[in-house]
């Protein structure tokens, strides 16, 4: 028979489960009229709080630049704390801890007490020092994409039972679903893209090889592919820091690579012109309705930012990757706006790339004819109109040309 204070004890667990309970329900029935995911991150933050053993909630998620995990929300008593830790998504540091572990597996994960748990020694004594004795962090993860990680802290140990982990578990997912939900509903209503970031682990990639035979411990940079007629493709690529002679002798050990020159080297860089004559990862995005806006590439691991058409779904595209690289990994996504939407946006972004000497003498070759077939006017004509000799003329326009370029294919 139990004792009174077993009694006790299971009735003051139920009473937290019930509350916790209601807490969510009032969050599911906010999150049905949240429109964005800033919305519905902050929402969960400021509702959790509301909770007596939760002092502090924070939702994060990796930033890939800084390799690190990045508050994008937060509610409670924090003071400071989430300034003062930092938590790292480099798999060789030390300071990786439950939330980069929650994001990598993709499982909760529960810290009963900061004083003893050892993966909490690089934040014990500053968690100490705001009243923080347990905490647990939950992947919000819907399908195939995770979100971010949601944490939350309370100022006693051994504070999150099983059925507790298990109804906040559920609630990752709950958010989850919503924030997809918001980003597709985004997505359909504006004119957005959304962007996912890929992660590979992938050896069957021309560049990969080419890492590899050319011995490079720095990043190969992706900057351009041009199909053939014949089914070849002009494959443009970055090195930085890497000897020309390195890569060149490397290509001749790389099947698929025809023909490799240098077109343009420095002290710090050196861009390249390869013919590849069999598909590449870039040849599979974009065959696939993907924008590549940056493209890196190790003799290990390939990290890919693309832009995806409504029309396309996350899930899909994925699911496309992995058929041809089964390493593919989804690691972000977010919706944005896309750069370019109307004449008025082009305007906007061809007065920020171009000086005003060099869209006049572009806008006026354009008017004059000078792209015409037979010229209207010639390069010789025209520089004298504008006052200005044939080789100032020659280099403004190539510029202007160059920076248009740039324009089309990095917003096509």
């Amino acid at each position: 028979m139990p004792t009174a204070k077993e009694h006790s004890r299971k009735n003051e667990q139920l009473d937290r489960l019930n509350r916790i309970n209601r807490v969510i329900r009032e969050i599911d029935e906010a999150l049905v009229e949240a429109d964005t995911r800033a919305e519905i991150e902050q929402i969960v933050c400021e509702r959790l709080t509301t909770f007596d053993p939760y002092q502090c909630i924070w939702i994060g998620d990796q930033d890939l630049t800084t390799e690190t995990i990045t508050p994008h929300a937060h509610a409670g008593d924090q003071n400071g704390f989430l300034e003062s830790i930092t938590l790292s998504t480099d798999t060789t540091s030390a300071k990786q801890g439950p939330v980069t572990t929650a994001r990598q597996t993709r499982k909760v994960q529960v810290v009963q007490d900061v004083l003893t748990d050892p993966e909490f020694k690089p934040w014990r004594e500053t968690a100490l020092s705001h009243g923080f004795r347990a905490c647990i962090s939950i992947p919000l993860v819907y399908q195939k994409s995770v979100y971010g990680v949601l944490t939350l802290y309370t100022g006693s140990p051994n504070s999150f039972n099983e059925l507790e982990k298990t109804v906040l578990t559920e609630l990752g997912e709950t958010i989850a679903h919503a924030i997809d939900a918001a980003e597709t509903k985004q997505t359909l209503r504006t004119d957005s893209v959304t962007e996912v970031t890929l992660r590979i682990q992938e050896s069957d990639n021309i560049l990969t090889q080419l890492a590899h035979e050319s011995q490079c411990e720095t990043e190969f940079n992706f900057d351009g592919l041009v199909p053939q007629s014949d089914g070849s493709a002009h494959l443009f690529f970055t090195t930085h820091g890497v000897a020309p002679k390195d890569v060149l002798a490397g290509a001749k050990q790389v099947a698929g690579i025809a023909e490799l020159q240098a077109i343009r080297d420095d002290e710090e860089q050196c861009v390249f012109e390869a013919i590849v004559t069999r598909p590449t990862l870039a040849s599979h995005i974009l065959e696939n309705q993907g924008l590549i806006r940056s493209l890196t590439v190790t003799d290990t691991t390939i990290n890919a930012v693309i832009d995806l058409p409504a029309t396309t779904t996350v899930r899909e595209f994925v699911e496309t990757m992995q058929e041809r690289y089964q390493s593919t990994e989804l690691m972000t996504r977010r919706v944005h706006d896309r750069p370019i939407k109307s004449r008025h946006d082009l305007r906007n972004a061809l007065t920020e790339r171009f000086t005003e000497r060099q869209r006049e003498i572009l806008e006026t070759a354009y008017r004059s004819g000078f792209f015409e077939s037979p010229r209207v006017r010639t390069g010789k004509e025209l520089s004298e109109t504008l006052d200005i000799t044939q080789s100032t003329f020659s280099h403004h326009l190539r510029e202007a040309q160059r920076r248009l370029c740039e324009l089309v294919f990095e917003n096509s």
